[in-house]
């Protein structure tokens, strides 16, 4: 399978590509794993400040649509009608076939588009 790594403007290339479509995001962060399902209808993105525990992570991308998420067997609404990643300074991104891969600090998203 071929992969191509991305740097910030190739990810948002290829998210705007699917805007209007249906995406789904599946999020691994330690031992949690969410699953989202939304209409991608556009991108922003974030800057945050720094806290004393350093928590908060540099930049926030987010994925602006109407959606659910599903955890522990739960499906709800996605709040706000965004989907947050939050995104450090070495943060790596890659096209791996039709998906595109996230990977942070916190953990590793695979976000792929529907029909």
């Amino acid at each position: 399978m071929e992969e191509n790594v991305l740097d910030i403007e190739g990810l948002y290339a290829q998210l705007e590509q699917w805007y209007g479509r249906n995406i789904n995001i599946e999020q691994r962060e330690l031992r949690d794993k969410e699953y989202i399902q939304m209409v991608l209808e556009s991108i922003t993105y974030g800057e945050n400040t720094r806290t004393i525990d350093d928590y908060a992570a540099t930049y926030t991308l987010h994925l602006n649509g109407s959606g659910n998420i599903m955890t522990d067997g739960t499906k709800q609404e996605l709040p706000n009608a965004v989907y947050d990643i939050p995104l450090e300074d070495h943060a790596t991104f890659k096209m791996q076939g039709n998906d595109l891969l996230l990977h942070t600090d916190r953990g590793t998203y695979k976000i792929t588009a529907g029909p």
